[in-house]
């Protein structure tokens, strides 16, 4: 289901980086951003069915602008300026 989601996202709109990680949660992923200056982003799979994952990492591997976007709204919701 998971899958079906990003899927169409994908197809039948721009990118949106809060969409894309609630469903990277919804599959069992979780996530950390390190500290300035680096900003890593560490994304933690274990709990992730790898079809899912497969159809979810589609979306942003090789897509460093679409990474960018998905550190970005991390980093709001660390800071306390988005809705989780």
């Amino acid at each position: 289901m998971a899958s079906s989601i990003v899927t169409k996202a994908a197809s039948a709109a721009p990118f949106d980086p809060r969409l894309w990680l609630q469903t990277f949660v919804s599959i069992g992923g979780s996530y950390a951003l390190t500290p300035e200056p680096d900003r890593r982003m560490w994304l933690f799979v274990e709990r992730c069915d790898a079809e899912n994952l497969a159809t979810v990492m589609a979306q942003i591997v090789g897509h460093k602008d679409r990474q960018d976007a998905v550190k970005l709204v991390i980093e709001q919701r660390q800071l306390g300026t988005m809705p989780a």
